[in-house]
C-alpha cells in the first residue's frame, strides 16, 4: 500500500469509523461558507422550478424527470444510461471548484469505480491540491436520510472539533466536519456527506495533505464541499444507478446493549471506561491496563446483501467452521477482526495504541489481543434480530 493510499485510509477511518468516532482538536467550522454553499443550493433548486410547481426536464443520459417542489421523480423515457468512468469524470469537473482536477490526468492521479449503486472516487492528491475520496450511492429514501453517517459524534474519548448538520429547504439533510488528520493537528482533514429524498447519498472526504511541503490550507472550504454535493449535476447519475440491494431498513443494536454485552466478553480486570454509545450499533470506549489507557471500538452491522456476493476482501477470510468468515488486519495504530456471520451480520472488534482516534501512540500494543478481538466478533451472544 502506498503512504498516499494508506494516509487516505487512516484519514477516511479517522473521520467516518462508524459515523462516531471523531477525534480533533478544537476548531470552529466556517459557519459563512456553509451558509453560502446552502443559499447557493436553494438558487440552484428554485431556478429549476417553474411557477405551476412542475416542469420537465431532459438531462443527461437521456431520462426524463418531472421537477416539482420535491426532488426529480422518474417519467417515462428511455431506459437508464450506464454510469460510467468517464462520465463521472465529467460530473466531477463540473461540481468541484475550477482547476480541482486539472493535474488528475491519468489512472495513477485519479481513480474512478462504479460498483453496482455506488460510485468512488479517489484523487491522490497533487502539487496543489490535497487527496481527496468521493462516493454516491443510491439507496432507498428512507435509508439515504436514515443514513447513521449523518450523525454528528457524541464521543468522551479525545478532544472533538465542532460538528454541523443541517435540514435544506427540500429535506436533504448535510453534515460538515473538520479536524485534524494527524496526531500533532498539522494535517487537517474535511469529511462531508448529503443524503436527499431521492435516495442520493455523496461524501467527500479530504484534507491539506499535497506532495509539496507548505500547503496548510484545506483544498475544500466547507462552502465548496456543499455545492460540489448539491450540484445538480449528479441527478443524472443519481438516476441511473440502481438501488442498492442491501439499502432495505437496516436493523441496528441498541448501544447500550452492546456494551453490556461487549463488558462482559473483556479479558478479566478490564472494565469499560468513557464509554460512547451514541449510535445504535456502535460502542467505543477505554481500558486500562498495566501499559496505560487504550481505545477499544465494536460496531455490529446489518450486511445481509453480502451473503450472496460478499465483497473483494472476504476473498482472503478465512473460514470457520460455522460458516463465519473472518478477517484479521494489523495497522500501525489500531489491530481490528472483522467477522462476517452466517446470518449477515458483521461483528467489527478493534483495539487502538492510543486512548483515542489521532491521539498519539501511547502503548507498544493495543489493550487486547487479536485472539481477544476473535473471541469478541465470533462471540455466539451476537445474533441477528429476528
Amino acid at each position: 500500500m502506498s503512504s498516499d493510499q494508506k494516509f487516505e485510509d487512516e484519514l477516511t477511518y479517522a473521520m467516518s469509523r462508524a459515523g462516531e468516532a471523531f477525534r480533533t482538536e478544537t476548531m470552529r467550522l466556517d459557519l459563512a461558507g456553509l451558509e453560502r454553499g446552502r443559499r447557493a443550493w436553494r438558487r440552484r433548486r428554485a431556478a429549476a422550478a417553474v411557477v405551476s410547481g412542475a416542469t420537465v426536464l431532459a438531462l443527461a443520459g437521456g431520462a426524463v424527470y418531472v421537477m416539482g417542489p420535491g426532488v426529480p421523480t422518474v417519467s417515462t423515457g428511455p431506459a437508464a444510461a450506464p454510469v460510467t468512468a468517464e462520465r463521472l469524470r465529467t460530473v466531477l469537473r463540473a461540481a468541484l471548484p475550477a482547476g480541482f482536477l486539472a493535474e488528475a490526468k491519468d489512472t495513477e492521479s485519479l481513480e474512478i469505480t462504479v460498483d453496482g449503486a455506488r460510485a468512488n472516487v479517489r484523487f491522490g492528491g497533487s502539487a496543489m491540491v490535497g487527496p481527496l475520496s468521493l462516493s454516491v450511492e443510491r439507496r432507498t429514501p428512507e435509508a439515504a436520510m436514515q443514513a447513521r453517517e449523518l450523525r454528528c459524534a457524541n464521543v468522551r474519548i479525545g478532544p472533538q472539533d465542532d460538528c454541523r448538520t443541517e435540514t435544506l429547504t427540500d429535506g436533504s439533510k448535510l453534515i460538515l466536519v473538520q479536524g485534524a488528520a494527524s496526531a500533532d493537528g498539522v494535517e487537517r482533514g474535511l469529511s462531508a456527506r448529503l443524503a436527499a429524498p431521492d435516495g442520493r447519498l455523496i461524501e467527500i472526504t479530504t484534507s491539506n495533505k499535497s506532495v509539496s511541503p507548505g500547503g496548510a490550507a484545506l483544498p475544500l472550504t466547507a462552502d465548496q464541499a456543499t455545492a460540489a454535493m448539491t450540484s445538480l449535476a449528479w441527478d443524472a447519475v443519481v438516476a441511473d444507478l440502481p438501488v442498492a440491494a442491501s439499502s432495505v431498513q437496516p436493523v441496528w443494536f441498541p448501544g447500550e446493549e452492546v456494551l453490556a454485552t461487549v463488558a462482559g466478553l473483556l479479558p478479566h480486570g478490564l472494565t469499560p471506561a468513557d464509554a460512547s454509545t451514541g449510535k445504535a450499533g456502535y460502542v467505543g470506549f477505554t481500558v486500562t491496563d498495566g501499559e496505560g489507557a487504550g481505545l477499544v471500538e465494536v460496531v455490529l452491522e446489518d450486511r445481509r446483501g453480502y451473503l450472496g456476493n460478499p465483497p473483494a476482501d472476504y476473498a482472503t477470510a478465512q473460514p470457520l467452521p460455522d460458516g463465519t468468515r473472518l478477517l484479521e488486519i494489523r495497522n500501525e495504530g489500531w489491530w481490528t477482526v472483522q467477522a462476517l456471520r452466517p446470518d449477515g451480520l458483521v461483528v467489527i472488534a478493534s483495539a487502538h495504541k492510543s486512548a483515542g482516534l489521532l491521539l498519539p501512540v501511547s502503548r507498544q500494543r493495543p489493550p487486547l489481543t487479536m485472539a481477544q478481538l476473535k473471541d469478541i466478533a465470533t462471540a455466539a451472544v451476537w445474533k441477528m434480530p429476528g
